[in-house]
Formats: structure tokens, C-alpha cells, sequence
């Protein structure tokens, strides 16, 4: 097995430039780099956002809870590709966006408190009453789906607002039935 040699910084500029000046495809990009093309996107990407700063700045890049956000918000309202909603905010690399949609759905916010001690993004869910879930989900449809701020406000998590509020646009009030511990009955002919 061939064992990948690190390219230059030059020479990915070099390979961008070219894909990017329409002289080679991705594939070839790819080629020449003796990468995949997923990271030749990449490149690409922070060339397009970045220029070639983008390659010698070293450490980690600092975003806002606003950028982040606005780019989740993008995401989820279908907005575009997780690429481009990358390249149009700056952001360096989509698994960064992918990991803040599964904070956002977790709490629905980038507040430093939620993300202090590194432990885990869930927010535990409580038991509600019927009542309270009709109540929380027309709450949710007057405010434009916003699962986040629900979530928050009734001390519910994300997923709670989010499955109900689809459950009750799908079946109504029926859809909101606490069925947890329901036996049903199986018919066997012995």
C-alpha cells in the first residue's frame, strides 16, 4: 500500500487555481493531489472563502453564536446544501455545520453556558400532559416552527416540540396521545 505524501501548500493552491480557471473537473483535481475529492472541495471551498490565507493561517477559526445561527437557520428552512450555506457564511468545513444542526436540535441556541463542561448536547425531556403538548405545539405553529425557542420556554427538549408538532400537523389532536404502556392485544389461532 502506498503510503500519501502531505502536498504542499502551493501545490493545492496550484490544483484550485487550475479547477477553478475550468482547465481540470474535480476528478482530476483529485488526481493530481492524490487526495479524495471531498477534500479537494474543501480546498476549494476555504480558497473561495479565504483565499490563499485560508492555507497558512494555523489554528483554530472562532465563529459567532450569530454566524452559526444564521446558518443553521439556512440549513433547516432549506436554504441550500450544507456546501454552499458553508461557502456563503465562511464556514472552513461541513462536518462544523453539521455539528452545530445537532446542537441546534438539541437546544436551539449557541449559548456558551449550554456548551460549558463538554458534556453531552441532549437536553432530558419531561412528562407532559396532553393539555400541555396541544398547548406548546399551537404555541410552536404561531411562532413559525421555532422548536428551539419552545423548547426553552416550556422546558421541553427540541425533539419533543419537533416530533409533536409533526405528529398534530399529521394526525391532529389524535397525534398527541401519550401511548407509552399500551397493551395491545395479539390475535393468535392455536
Amino acid at each position: 500500500m502506498a503510503c500519501k505524501q502531505k502536498i504542499s501548500i502551493e501545490e493545492k493552491i496550484r490544483i484550485v487555481r487550475e479547477y477553478l480557471g475550468g482547465k481540470i473537473g474535480i476528478s482530476e483535481a483529485a488526481r493530481q493531489a492524490g487526495a479524495a475529492t471531498e477534500s479537494v472541495k474543501l480546498w476549494i471551498n476555504k480558497y473561495e472563502n479565504e483565499g490563499e490565507e485560508g492555507f497558512t493561517h494555523k489554528g483554530q477559526r472562532v465563529y459567532t453564536a450569530e454566524t452559526k445561527t444564521a446558518a443553521v437557520l439556512e440549513y433547516l428552512h432549506g436554504g441550500g446544501s450544507i456546501q454552499t450555506i458553508c461557502k456563503k457564511h465562511g464556514i472552513r468545513s461541513t462536518i462544523q455545520l453539521r455539528n452545530w444542526i445537532k446542537v441546534y436540535n438539541a437546544h436551539g441556541n449557541f449559548s456558551r453556558t449550554t456548551h460549558s463542561g463538554g458534556g453531552s448536547y441532549m437536553k432530558q425531556g419531561r412528562d407532559t400532559t396532553k393539555e400541555e403538548r396541544i398547548e406548546i405545539v399551537k404555541d410552536c405553529l404561531a411562532s413559525g416552527k421555532n422548536y428551539g425557542e419552545m423548547a426553552l420556554k416550556y422546558k421541553v427538549s427540541y425533539q419533543q416540540v419537533r416530533t409533536w408538532t409533526l405528529r398534530f400537523e399529521e394526525m391532529g389532536e389524535a397525534g398527541l396521545e401519550d401511548r407509552r404502556g399500551v397493551v395491545r392485544q395479539i390475535i393468535c389461532s392455536c
